[in-house]
C-alpha cells in the first residue's frame, strides 16, 4: 500500500527541497568565483604585472584585476546569515505550546522555509550580479593588459631569452 502524505507534509518537504537546492547553488557560485579569481591572477601575471611600462592601459588593466578580485571576492566570502533552519522558531512556537498539532508545526515550518527561500534568493541574485561584474572586469583586464603589452613593444606572450656563450669564441 503506497504511503499517503498530507498536503501539509508535501508542502513542508517541497519547501525543504527548495532551500536545499539553494545551498547547492550557493556552493556552485562560490566554486566559480574561486576559479575566476585564480584565472584572473594567472592572466594578470602572464600578461602584465611583470615589468610593465605603467601607462594608462596598465592602470586600467590593474583596475580590472581589482574589480575581478572585489566582485568575485564578495561572492566567495562566507555568508553568516544564510537562512535554512527554522527549527528554532518551530520549537519556540510549537514545543512550548502543546495545543498545536503536527500539521500546524509542518505548515509553519514550510512557511518559515518559504521566507528563508525568499531571503536567500535575494542574496543569490546579488551574488549573480557580482559574478557578472567580475566577468566584465576580467574582460577589461585582459584587453587593457594586452594593449599595454603591445604599446610597450613587448610580445603579448612572455618569452625568456637564454644567452649561451660558445667556448670556441672565448679561446680565439
Amino acid at each position: 500500500m503506497p504511503e499517503t502524505r498530507t498536503k501539509v507534509e508535501l508542502a513542508y518537504e517541497e519547501s525543504l527541497l527548495a532551500v536545499s537546492d539553494q545551498n547547492k547553488s550557493l556552493e556552485r557560485v562560490r566554486t566559480r568565483a574561486a576559479g575566476g579569481i585564480a584565472s584572473a591572477a594567472a592572466v594578470a601575471g602572464l600578461l602584465g604585472f611583470s615589468g610593465s611600462g605603467g601607462g594608462w592601459s596598465f592602470w586600467i588593466g590593474l583596475g580590472g584585476f581589482l574589480g575581478v578580485v572585489g566582485a568575485l571576492g564578495y561572492v566567495s566570502v562566507p555568508v553568516s546569515t544564510w537562512y535554512q533552519n527554522p527549527a528554532f522558531n518551530a520549537v519556540k512556537t510549537h514545543i512550548d505550546e502543546p495545543a498545536f498539532t503536527r500539521d500546524d508545526m509542518l505548515r509553519d515550518l514550510a512557511l518559515y522555509h518559504q521566507i528563508d527561500w525568499g531571503r536567500n534568493r535575494a542574496r543569490l541574485n546579488r551574488m549573480h550580479s557580482a559574478m557578472s561584474v567580475g566577468i566584465l572586469a576580467f574582460a577589461v583586464m585582459v584587453v587593457f593588459l594586452l594593449v599595454d603589452r603591445v604599446a610597450s613593444n613587448e610580445s603579448p606572450v612572455p618569452t625568456r631569452v637564454v644567452i649561451v656563450e660558445d667556448a670556441a669564441t672565448e679561446e680565439g
